[in-house]
């Protein structure tokens, strides 16, 4: 009766063994798609905000350098600016922060 059942008890095991062989490949799997979703989310709001000082720091050159605008309101444009950039910079933190993949463990949400 032993020998007769020793080869189901050790299919069984080796079916036990390939579905947690399986389980595991699927959670790192999941593991490394949410850690690729994090960094790309990261690397779009580091692009996304570079973008927008850089944009206002070409502004500022041009309103300083440009002769034809009187000094008093060159103070103002320039404050006009930098409030615009502080405000879209804000605007794009809340955006991002308020999106899943935010979080480095957002599969897990």
């Amino acid at each position: 009766m032993i020998d007769a059942a020793s080869p189901i008890a050790q299919q069984d095991s080796n079916n036990l063994m390939q579905s947690a062989m399986a389980d595991q490949n699927l959670r790192q799997e999941q593991e490394l798609i949410g850690t690729k979703a994090f960094a790309n989310m990261r690397g779009q709001y580091l692009d996304s905000h570079t973008s927008v000082v850089n944009e206002a720091n070409i502004n500022i050159s041009e309103i300083q350098s440009n002769a034809d605008i009187p000094a008093s309101e060159k103070q103002k444009m320039i404050t006009q600016q930098i409030d615009m950039r502080n405000a879209d910079l804000e605007a794009m933190q809340l955006l991002f922060q308020n999106t899943p993949m935010w979080e480095q463990n957002w599969n897990s949400i």
